[in-house]
């Protein structure tokens, strides 16, 4: 709720769900070599692709500044004001940041099918890392407790799932002898219809539109934990790269490595907890003059935390909006989307 006036009801933090969708390979990377591949993408304690909260809040950053201040400067002045000031000014000791990102974790992994192309999936664990996410910031946001339900009853349905056992949505994924091949791996498909109708359920309640629609069209596959752990390393893109000695056309000393990628349309869930600004108003009155929209909007904000969130969300929901996230921007990796739940 937009407003000039003090609201004394109004709350002091304020969260969101955050879905990240990865429009082409995405490679957040490490920053180190890994053991057997050069560079890996960054994963949890378990091995589980992740996107740490400092890489994702990194580029949900730099995508604003570069999309809102490059013609105005206001813009970079209440960028700073929600992301906290940028390293090595005088304002580092003033005020910080009031955007609190959580690590984005895997909800919904691409795998290739036999039939059909290529599905979603997911299992018990990462669907887990949603539900804890939801019980997390619903403290918060009591909009985020219609998708409790839906989801108990989602994860309800990956109790006892054997090993080499698929419960998939689609009868389109099965070949004969009711078999799906998934990433190469022969699995007992289960079609079941309730899986379907909780699908339907649960995607339109708890997934950002454009995701919900495409899982209902692939279809989902629903796994052990121990399977899901081999269809990810399997849907992990690992691309050899050379660098090239352009007078011999060889490749040069140690210039041969390899690189890990997360498929296209690799969805990631995360949060963020969103609270008032704390620059000083005087102080940020001088920077942007006291008529703009920023103005307007800075003080809707120190007003109301939700205005935070807000502005988070109308600023990069555009579907216009594409950021870039990890690396290799220059060879077309890393343009992702971001959605934001409720």
């Amino acid at each position: 709720m937009s407003t000039t006036g003090v609201q004394n009801n109004a709350p002091l933090k304020y969260s969101m769900l955050t879905f990240i969708e990865a429009l082409t390979p995405m490679h957040p990377g490490t920053g180190s070599g890994g053991k057997i591949v050069d560079l890996e993408v960054q994963k949890d304690e378990f091995g589980i692709p992740v996107i740490w909260s400092s890489s994702l809040k990194g580029a949900i950053r730099s995508s604003l500044t570069l999309n809102r201040s490059s013609n105005d400067q206001r813009h970079k002045v209440l960028i700073n004001a929600v992301f906290g000031p940028e390293p090595g000014t005088d304002e580092v000791s003033e005020y910080s940041s009031v955007v609190n990102f959580l690590d984005a974790k895997l909800l919904l992994m691409p795998i290739r099918s036999l039939r059909g192309v290529w599905a979603y999936a997911t299992s018990r664990h990462l669907l887990n890392y949603y539900r804890t996410y939801v019980d997390a910031l619903e403290t918060l946001n009591n909009n985020l407790s219609k998708y409790q339900n839906a989801l108990d009853q989602l994860i309800k349905l990956t109790e006892n799932i054997d090993q080499g056992t698929a419960v998939v949505s689609k009868g389109d994924l099965v070949i004969s002898g009711g078999k799906a091949v998934l990433n190469e791996i022969e699995f007992n498909a289960n079609v079941n219809v309730k899986l379907n109708e909780k699908l339907n359920e649960v995607v339109n309640k708890a997934l950002p539109n454009v995701i919900a629609e495409r899982v209902k069209e692939r279809g989902l596959v629903l796994v052990s934990d121990d399977d899901m752990m081999e269809l990810i390393k399997r849907s992990i893109i690992i691309q050899t790269r050379v660098r090239l000695d352009y007078s011999k056309k060889t490749v040069t000393e140690g210039g041969l490595w390899e690189e890990e990628y997360l498929p296209q349309f690799t969805v990631f869930v995360s949060g963020v907890v969103c609270s008032k600004p704390r620059i000083n108003e005087k102080s940020f009155k001088e920077k942007v003059g006291d008529s703009s929209d920023v103005l307007q909007k800075f003080t809707n904000m120190k007003n109301n935390a939700e205005e935070v969130c807000r502005y988070l969300r109308g600023e990069t929901q555009d579907p216009s909006t594409i950021f870039i996230l990890g690396g290799k921007e220059t060879l077309g990796k890393g343009l992702a989307k971001v959605w934001w739940l409720p």
